[in-house]
C-alpha cells in the first residue's frame, strides 16, 4: 500500500522511488453560467494534468442541483449517477469550491505508473476526452501518441479547435461549448 497522509498528500519520497505519476487539478469551467442557482444542470470540464505539464486533458461531468435532479427523475424515472455532482450551494463560488476539493478528494488515489493508467482510475469519476466506452482508449489519442514517439507529429500542426472538434465537441456564436452529451 503506498502511503498517504491524513491530507491526502503522498509521504515524502514515495512518488520519486515508485515512479508514480500523481494527477493535479489544474481548474475547471462550465458551458454556461446557471439562469437559476437553485434549479440547473449544466456541463463542466475538469483540467487535470501532472505537476510538471503545461498542458492538460479534459474530463467532463455534470453540476446540478437537487431541485434539477427532481425534475429529471419525475420526467425520466432513472438517473446514472457515475459523473454527476449535486451541489446546493446558495452561490456559483461556493459550488466550485466543493467541487474543486470532492475532486481533489478522490486524485491521490487515481495516481498510477502511466499517465493512460491515471486518466483511466480518474476516468471512473469523471468523462476522459480520450476514453470511448465502446473500444477504450480512443484511436485519435493513440494515433497522437504514436506519432509523437515516432517524431513525426508536432503539438502545433492542429490548434485547440481542430482537436475539440475531432472529439465532437464545438462552440456556437455566442462561445458556449456544445458537449455532445450535455442536455
Amino acid at each position: 500500500m503506498i502511503p498517504i497522509s491524513q491530507e491526502g498528500k503522498w509521504s515524502n519520497g514515495v512518488r520519486e522511488m515508485m515512479n508514480i505519476i500523481i494527477p493535479v487539478l489544474r481548474g475547471i469551467d462550465f458551458n454556461i453560467e446557471p439562469e437559476d442557482i437553485n434549479d440547473f444542470s449544466i456541463a463542466m470540464i475538469a483540467y487535470i494534468t501532472t505537476m510538471d505539464s503545461n498542458g492538460a486533458d479534459c474530463f467532463y461531468s455534470k453540476v446540478m442541483t437537487p431541485k434539477k435532479l427532481i425534475k429529471l427523475l419525475s420526467d425520466e424515472k432513472i438517473l446514472s449517477g457515475r459523473t454527476v455532482f449535486i451541489v446546493n450551494e446558495p452561490d456559483m463560488e461556493s459550488n466550485i469550491k466543493l467541487l474543486k476539493a470532492e475532486i481533489n478528494k478522490f486524485l491521490p488515489s487515481c495516481a498510477r505508473e502511466t499517465w493512460e493508467e491515471v486518466a483511466l482510475a480518474i476516468n471512473c469519476y469523471l468523462e476522459w476526452e480520450y476514453y470511448d466506452p465502446a473500444c477504450g482508449i480512443c484511436d485519435f489519442y493513440n494515433d497522437t501518441m504514436k506519432k509523437l514517439e515516432d517524431g513525426t507529429y508536432s503539438p502545433n500542426t492542429l490548434t485547440i479547435e481542430e482537436i475539440l472538434l475531432k472529439q465532437g465537441i464545438s462552440w456556437d456564436e455566442y462561445g458556449t461549448l456544445n458537449v455532445p452529451w450535455q442536455d
